[in-house]
């Protein structure tokens, strides 16, 4: 909630957190749930859980007719089903999720990030001196080797965007 809050601190892939609701493949505008309350940072296995994590999780709930919409089709009429979705968590649900998204994260995020930022000359492009990606870092004058369509190696000049 105190992400939330922040908003334009937040990219907007961020800001749209919770759970999506469909019913018989429609989607409910109106129906978008909140983060479930087991959905929240903390630790696993003595590694932490950061809030921006949790933020990027996006989920979707699927409905049967077994469950009554609305004439415009806008909401779900049985609130207490939101309830017992969102309200419901235990230690083991909550650590089994900080798990799945500990590994997720080690598998699919990327931070990456530019270094040494200095206007460019032409007043067109911010150049940069470095360039770090999981973990490993690319420096202005370090060699690196290309793999395509041979082996071919090169002198990184700079990084740049426009």
């Amino acid at each position: 909630e105190q992400a939330r809050r922040k908003g334009a601190a937040m990219p907007l892939a961020q800001r749209n957190t919770g759970v999506d609701v469909y019913w018989n493949g429609r989607l409910i505008p109106n129906a978008v749930l909140s983060p479930f309350k087991f959905m929240r940072s903390g630790t696993y296995m003595s590694r932490r859980v950061p809030d921006e994590w949790i933020y990027r999780v996006k989920g979707t709930l699927f409905l049967s007719s077994a469950f009554p919409v609305t004439n415009n089709k806008m909401h779900i009429c049985q609130a207490d089903v939101y309830d017992t979705l969102t309200e419901h968590t235990s230690s083991k649900l909550e650590a089994s999720f900080r798990q799945w998204v500990i590994e997720n994260h080690d598998s699919y995020d990327y931070d990456t990030w530019l270094t040494g930022e200095s206007p460019a000359k032409d007043g067109r492009r911010v150049l940069f001196s470095g360039f770090h990606r999981h973990g490993v870092a690319f420096e202005v004058g370090d060699w690196v080797t290309l793999r395509k369509p041979k082996e071919i190696p090169v002198r990184i000049e700079g990084f740049y965007y426009t």
